[in-house]
């Protein structure tokens, strides 16, 4: 009984823990200029140009121009957004497997929630800008929601797939260690 109860209490502290590091973030983002979020902006920036052969540079308080791709990567392509729902899904995942080891939660869930921002929304951007090449979509009034979409759909799918092969992960765990599967 003593050990179930301290389980459920660090998994409380777990998930308490994680909703403040959720807030404190979204906060620091929200009054944080461009430059402090070059660690999601620079991998995007060189994924982005290595795709269209394309070089960006940094503006000071504007974010990385692509003269060449008509775009600029700026605080509002950061994907802090998606990086905190990354985090929160990977961590509750982690919370729910029960693992041993548990120290290295909250390292893992930043670093792959990381990982897959920078991959995601580069994914994102390119297929905007490939949207764009190929329907000639510049000139076009929905522009915008055409923007909007695409991020929707990409961040989305991304997440979907990243919880779903998580979520194997997890059963295939509690399944080999004899785990009760909730």
């Amino acid at each position: 009984v003593f050990q179930s109860s301290f389980i459920m209490l660090r998994k409380i502290l777990y998930i308490g823990v994680s909703l403040l590091f959720f807030l404190l973030f979204r906060y620091w983002v929200s009054i944080s200029p461009v430059e402090r979020l070059d660690f999601l902006l620079w991998p995007v920036d060189k994924v982005v140009g290595f795709w269209f052969s394309s070089s960006g540079t940094f503006a000071e308080g504007v974010g990385y121009l692509h003269p060449d791709l008509h775009i600029v990567i700026s605080k509002s392509c950061s994907g802090s957004n998606f990086f905190l729902t990354a985090f929160l899904m990977i961590t509750f995942l982690g919370i729910q497997a029960n693992r041993p080891g548990k120290g290295l939660l909250f390292p893992f869930s930043l670093l792959g929630s990381w990982l897959l921002t920078w991959v995601a929304n580069s994914s994102r951007i390119i297929s905007f800008l490939m949207l764009q090449r190929t329907f000639l979509l510049s000139s076009s009034p929905y522009i915008d929601t055409i923007h909007t979409f695409t991020g929707v759909v990409v961040y989305l799918t991304f997440l979907v797939l990243t919880g779903y092969f998580l979520r194997i992960s997890v059963l295939k765990y509690k399944i080999q260690t004899h785990e009760k599967v909730a």
